[in-house]
């Protein structure tokens, strides 16, 4: 299975729930808490199953908030196959402390965890939450059950929390995290507006700095910068 510039299809994406415990003012499934639709374990094994046929190799977690479904150690077991080389899952990190060596013993590579801010005032803005000090707590409980390498994905939000980007990647870095900065994406309404923050004048700063530049082909020519230390 190829896609239409031709390169082979290896990932599938899995949203196993819409719910979320979060309220993140600029997401557009803000704070869902009903959620109908979800497959069950089973469905999602045989979904996996059949993508193997085609190809799949690396499979994706997503929400929603993937760690509010009670099941979720399940459907982690039901996605290792025999031909799967990885599963990983995207979470808030919330609930992940209490869970994170379960998730790695059922067969969880590794995790991207959702953190826009250290500042726990900023934090309680942007998701609606008192729940910073949770999700620090599940990411040095996924380095300790080595779901690595973890990766934080940090949106970046004008007015709110572009300040904060080099003490984000300090506190990465002191922990061997890998993080991606992200630029706001219009999903219509007036937050995209108010919000979105171009990403250009970091990156040159970053290039600069940079001891290395790789560009990942699989990922829309997405650049990864290395950066000393």
């Amino acid at each position: 299975m190829r896609d239409r510039w031709g390169r082979p299809v290896i990932g599938l994406r899995i949203s196993v729930t819409n719910e979320c415990n979060l309220n993140c003012f600029y997401c557009h499934h803000e704070g869902c808490l009903n959620d109908s639709r979800r497959m069950s374990p089973q469905e999602i094994e045989k979904i996996v199953e059949v993508g193997t046929e085609f190809g799949i190799r690396k499979i994706k977690l997503t929400g929603g908030e993937p760690l509010v479904r009670e099941d979720i150690v399940d459907i982690v077991a039901a996605t290792t196959k025999p031909k799967i080389e990885e599963v990983s899952m995207t979470t808030n990190g919330t609930l992940l402390a209490k869970i994170a060596a379960e998730l790695a013993d059922a067969g969880l590579n590794r995790v991207n965890i959702s953190l826009d801010t250290l500042d726990e005032t900023t934090y309680e803005r942007i998701t609606g939450r008192k729940l910073l000090h949770e999700v620090l707590d599940g990411i040095d409980a996924a380095l300790a059950a080595d779901l690595t390498p973890v990766k934080l994905n940090m949106v970046l939000l004008a007015g709110v929390n572009e300040h904060e980007v080099e003490r984000m990647i300090a506190y990465t870095s002191e922990r061997g995290i890998i993080v991606q900065l992200i630029e706001l994406l219009d999903a219509g309404g007036k937050n995209f507006t108010t919000y979105h923050r171009n990403l250009d004048d970091i990156e040159q700063s970053l290039r600069e700095r940079a001891v290395a530049v790789r560009t990942r082909r699989s990922m829309q020519a997405r650049r990864k910068y290395i950066l000393p230390g």
